[in-house]
């Protein structure tokens, strides 16, 4: 995952586990690019960050692109399956 794409996941996840902490229990969608979801290592690092800031995995939405799965159907399907059982 490239450095500027966990920035910027750390940061919405630390705001939307303050929100939550707040009481308003809001959904966090994340833009994926392909490059991050097709990293093996993305969907152990989102559950580490979100558990860390108190985000559940039911307030989180993945956004990808068609483009994203069409690539490499194979290894997306591994990816959104390990996301899944997260």
């Amino acid at each position: 995952i490239h450095e500027l794409t966990l920035t910027l996941m750390r940061s919405a996840l630390a705001d939307c586990g303050a929100w939550s902490a707040g009481g308003l229990n809001i959904d966090l969608a994340l833009n994926v690019s392909a490059a991050s979801f097709a990293d093996l290592r993305f969907p152990d690092t989102l559950e580490h960050h979100a558990t860390q800031q108190g985000v559940a995995p039911q307030r989180l939405v993945l956004e990808i692109t068609e483009r994203t799965v069409a690539d490499d159907v194979l290894a997306m399907m591994n990816i959104l399956v390990r996301l899944r059982l997260k």
